[in-house]
């Protein structure tokens, strides 16, 4: 599972125990009870699922289906080596609680941004096995900062050899995702490509533009809310999912989003949300 699963079956976990208050909640990762989450993490301090070790024989139990090419999004049976099958979807904003220390990170970090607007702001793409298709470009991240020197961004990373760094940002070295998010809460809005931040966006209540192109498509992966720029395809309606390989129209898609049209959209975003009540 990846932090934008993770957290969608954090919606899934919640929205069933708000309907069966007195099951416990377990969430499948695979075929078998046996397989545990590879990021057990994003589940700290939830009350709404529970890790099959706490089971008991005598517990009501509801099961969420969440295993690699089978979740809500997609469909595994028609889902291959190369391509990921995505069908309509609305994915359910999850849930992080945070800790003290994650919460006192963020303001630390952030200084006096903690209480002032700023975009939060994601140029990378993660995931080996569609990370090309993904990809919108570095450098038009960076001409929208620098069209824009009178607004603050903050761009968080790991800080790892692969990290790359925005010019005219606030850099904040986050060693965890959860930290990332942490820093997002405070954001006014964000910027990004579809992935884990979009997901952790919609989990903190922040809106953002999201760059999906050709290889996702917000009617599978999208959130209410937030501006969307993607590329429809009647072959692939929902995105065309390709992995492990470059699919051409993924990267020409990328490429025919207009910075001048993304850096319009996010402006309008961000004005709005801090444009203050007219008095009375």
């Amino acid at each position: 599972m990846g932090w934008g699963d993770e957290l969608m079956a954090t919606g899934e976990a919640r929205k069933l125990r708000e309907q069966f208050p007195d099951h416990k909640i377990l969430i499948h990762n695979g075929p078998s009870k046996e397989i545990k989450f590879r990021r057990t993490e994003i589940f700290r301090n939830n009350p709404y699922w529970t890790p099959f070790e706490d089971v008991t024989p005598s517990d009501k139990i509801k099961v969420i289906k969440n295993q690699p090419k089978d979740r809500g999004y997609n469909v595994l049976s028609k889902s291959t080596d190369k391509r990921l099958h995505f069908q309509k979807f609305e994915p359910i904003p999850g849930n992080i609680f945070f800790d003290n220390d994650e919460i006192n990170f963020a303001k630390r970090e952030l200084g006096p941004l903690t209480d002032k607007p700023f975009v939060f702001i994601n140029p990378a793409v993660r995931g080996k096995i569609s990370e090309k298709n993904k990809q919108w470009g570095f450098e038009k991240y960076q001409k929208i900062v620098n069209n824009n020197p009178n607004i603050n961004f903050v761009q968080c990373e790991d800080g790892l050899k692969y990290t790359k760094w925005l010019d005219n940002v606030k850099r904040i070295v986050t060693y965890t995702y959860r930290l990332s998010c942490s820093v997002m809460s405070h954001a006014t809005c964000y910027i990004s490509n579809e992935g884990g931040m979009v997901h952790g966006g919609a989990a903190v209540g922040i809106p953002g533009v999201v760059l999906y192109g050709h290889y996702t498509n917000p009617k599978s992966l999208g959130y209410k809310g937030n501006i969307n720029f993607a590329v429809d395809d009647p072959e692939y309606p929902y995105g065309c999912g390709t992995i492990h390989n470059t699919c051409n129209k993924c990267l020409e898609s990328m490429k025919n989003i207009p910075v001048e049209k993304v850096e319009k959209s996010l402006l309008e975003m961000y004005n709005r949300l801090i444009k203050q009540p007219e008095e009375n």
